[in-house]
C-alpha cells in the first residue's frame, strides 16, 4: 500500500489518505489503519469503522454546548475483537502530550462514564 500526503493538520501530523479512500490526520494513524485492516482480513477483528462519533447523552437528553451543537467525541477506529466480540475504540496519539492540552481529557472521561462497555485504547 502507498500513502498519499494531503496536507498538514493543526497537530503537526501530515494528513494521509489510505487505499480505502479514508483521510487520516497523520501517517501514524494511517499506519494503524493499514494494520487494523490486515487484522480484519485475518478475522481477528470485525466491523472496523474509521472516525466513529459518540454523542453524549445524560439521563436520555443530549448534552448541548452553548452553540447548540451536541457534545461528542470522535475517535480514530472502532471494531470488535474476536472471538469474544469485545467492543474496542482506539485513538492514535502522538508521542508528545501537546495534543492532550485541549478538551480531550474531559471528553475521554465523559466517554468512559457513558460507554463503560466499550474499551478505549490510546495508541502512542
Amino acid at each position: 500500500m502507498t500513502f498519499s500526503p494531503v496536507r498538514k493538520s493543526k497537530h503537526v501530523g501530515i494528513k494521509t489518505e489510505c487505499a480505502c479512500g479514508v483521510v487520516h490526520d497523520s501517517r501514524k494513524e494511517w499506519s494503524r489503519c493499514v494494520y487494523l485492516r490486515h487484522l480484519q482480513d485475518k478475522g481477528e477483528i470485525v466491523g472496523l469503522r474509521t472516525h466513529p462519533r459518540y454523542d453524549f447523552y445524560i439521563n436520555g437528553r443530549q448534552v448541548l454546548m452553548e452553540n447548540r451543537h451536541c457534545a461528542h467525541i470522535t475517535l480514530d477506529f472502532a471494531y470488535f475483537e474476536m472471538p469474544y466480540e469485545l467492543a474496542v475504540v482506539e485513538d492514535v496519539k502522538p508521542k508528545s502530550k501537546k495534543a492532550d492540552i485541549r478538551d480531550y481529557p474531559l471528553r475521554k472521561a465523559i466517554f468512559k462514564a457513558l460507554y463503560p462497555h466499550i474499551e478505549l485504547r490510546e495508541i502512542r
